[in-house]
């Protein structure tokens, strides 16, 4: 004969705990869609121009929504506001300790913002990274129309374009689809340079905290390039470059912007002669010239870098490299004084 059962209250309990816990999961699903919601949001309809006081000052946000209170007030676009100012400006160092800690070519780009008036006194600043040449061509050329000039990157697959668009249009910033592969290679006026520094660092930090995932940004990852090309936290600064060149100079409608011949890569047999390249660039290949191979000595014996200078840009570079091996600080030192005495004398 069948027999209630006896322990109701210990099903009930296990029911009620499943209750909570089914309830708690639908909770956490709903706050997951709808935060998923706010950082991918898209502005419809018409745009705003940005005020020019807005841009023009960079210690406030470039927002195209005005000032924080009036922005507020627009239902709509008050989700993307939270979002775009959720990164103080000029006040990264909480975010970059935690964001950039594993990203060390940040030293690159934010000496930049942080001692802008180090080189606020210069008609032009340069920044580059280590593995670069400069040619006889780049000593008699000047940025023409004061312009901020880029060389050339490569990490602009379609992919990328288009998740850099697609931060660009829920940042409420300016894009231009046809401008691609901006390179890490800057030059121009002070003011533009720091500039552009400041909103690639911003973009930096933004794209490593809502673009990438924790496991993303560890070089125990990225370091094996397992994604490349298709957004690779390796290039980070370029993505970040990218979208500060977009936004501060509007690719070329509000400030002179212009890629022009610079990191031109070390492994072309063409001549480099004093009308160009401007500046070569060694890229990760092991085709000469290539850093990699130098920098593991494989150059000896019949692969011996030359001796003399020749024409060739493969041969420029390795010339400069084998004369680095013998070449002392202190021997440095001296050849950039007596090249800038030269230069001066023939200033007068």
């Amino acid at each position: 004969m069948w027999k209630p059962l006896q322990n109701t209250k210990s099903v009930t309990l296990v029911q009620g705990c499943l209750f909570a816990i089914t309830a708690f999961i639908i909770l956490m699903t709903v706050v997951a869609y709808h935060s998923y919601l706010v950082y991918r949001v898209r502005i419809s309809g018409p745009r705003t121009t940005p005020p020019e006081a807005v841009l023009s000052d960079f210690s406030v946000p470039p927002c195209l929504f005005g000032d924080l209170p009036s922005a507020r007030q627009q239902p709509v676009l008050r989700v993307v506001v939270v979002v775009y100012f959720s990164i103080p400006q000029k006040k990264y160092e909480r975010n970059l300790q935690e964001q950039m800690k594993e990203y060390p070519y940040l030293d690159s780009i934010y000496p930049l913002v942080e001692h802008s008036s180090s080189y606020s006194k210069y008609d032009f600043v340069v920044r580059s990274d280590l593995d670069v040449f400069f040619t006889p061509a780049f000593a008699g050329w000047i940025p023409p129309n004061c312009a901020f000039v880029t060389g050339n990157g490569g990490y602009s697959d379609t992919f990328n374009m288009e998740k850099l668009a697609h931060v660009a249009s829920y940042s409420g910033i300016h894009f231009n689809a046809s401008v691609r592969n901006v390179g890490s290679t800057w030059i121009g006026t002070p003011q533009l340079v720091a500039k552009v520094a400041e909103r690639t660092v911003h973009w930096m930090v933004h794209l490593s905290r809502i673009e990438f995932s924790p496991k993303q940004r560890t070089i125990a990852w990225w370091g094996g390039a397992p994604l490349w090309m298709e957004w690779h936290y390796g290039v980070l600064s370029m993505y970040g470059g990218h979208l500060a060149v977009n936004e501060v100079l509007e690719s070329g409608k509000r400030h002179p912007y212009l890629k022009l011949d610079l990191d031109h890569p070390t492994t072309s047999s063409a001549s480099c002669t004093v009308d160009g390249p401007l500046h070569l660039h060694t890229y990760q290949s092991n085709v000469y010239f290539s850093k990699s191979e130098f920098n593991n000595r494989k150059y000896v014996g019949a692969s011996a870098l030359p001796a003399f200078l020749n024409s060739t840009r493969c041969d420029y570079a390795a010339y400069l490299a084998a004369d680095s091996l013998v070449m002392t600080s202190v021997g440095l030192a001296e050849r950039l004084r007596s090249a800038k005495l030269t230069t001066l004398q023939k200033r007068v």
